[in-house]
């Protein structure tokens, strides 16, 4: 038996998991019919909530117990996120504790390579072509802390920069900074800007840290002078980054 566990920070709302984790279990069970999929969350108090209400939830550390007392011979964990930070060394550490137990596989966050980045910049147009029209650029808020996640969003913009795209990212409290992106906006000629959660849910975080009409990433590009439209989608619940995830996997299982 073969598992891939996929595991984010999670969310306690059941229409948000219907609308993310959902589409990309049932497509991850037809690209490996031969693995079961399994999910898993990391956030703590998520996990609380959601068994509070009644419902059912694993940790990642009960997962992978799971996987291996059910006799998995071959594990494969794919994180929930686009970059790297704080949770996902949370899962590092986790997985860690385990990989001298079974064959497991950790892949890496969505946009941590230069080619995973480069896929993931030609499919904004698509994704999002009212954001690429005259006049018009695309923000991304990113969720990720500390120097990896940075790194992440830096080779991102490095690279949207080369393109000419006016495609730009940010986090609250690293860099890009809003004013960092505020800066480059200008100069690029931005009017109106498309403001979208580079995270694999819209949860809370970008309810609050970026689409609030105070204290947000919304709000500082509008005291700039931007006309702001944010765009409520995680990542999950939209088909082409989905695919990007599972290539992202995929990639990872062939190495």
């Amino acid at each position: 038996m073969k598992s891939i566990v996929i595991a984010g920070f999670g969310s306690s709302g059941r229409s948000l998991r219907a609308r993310t984790f959902e589409p990309i279990e049932s497509e991850a069970a037809e690209e490996f019919p031969d693995r079961r999929i399994i999910r898993a969350f990391i956030g703590k108090e998520v996990l609380d909530r959601i068994r509070s209400r009644g419902g059912e939830a694993l940790s990642l550390d009960e997962a992978l117990e799971g996987c291996i007392s059910e006799g998995s011979e071959s594990i494969a964990v794919m994180p929930a996120l686009p970059i790297a930070g704080n949770q996902f060394r949370q899962i590092q550490s986790i997985c860690g504790t385990y990989a001298d137990r079974t064959d497991l596989r950790l892949c890496g966050p969505l946009l941590c390579s230069r080619e995973s980045a480069s896929e993931f910049l030609g499919t904004l147009p698509l994704v999002f072509p009212e954001a690429f029209s005259e006049g018009c650029g695309l923000a991304m808020m990113g969720h990720g802390r500390g120097m990896e996640a940075d790194g992440n969003l830096c080779l991102l913009q490095h690279l949207a920069s080369l393109r000419s795209m006016k495609a730009f990212f940010v986090t609250v409290s690293g860099t890009p900074s809003a004013e960092d992106a505020i800066k480059m906006m200008a100069e690029a000629g931005v009017k109106k800007v498309f403001l979208a959660p580079l995270m694999f849910e819209a949860g809370f975080h970008a309810r609050r840290d970026m689409a609030a009409e105070n204290n947000s990433i919304r709000s500082a590009f509008a005291s700039a002078g931007f006309e702001v439209e944010c765009i409520m989608k995680g990542m999950g619940e939209i088909p082409e980054f989905r695919r990007l995830f599972l290539s992202n996997l995929k990639k990872s299982l062939d190495e």
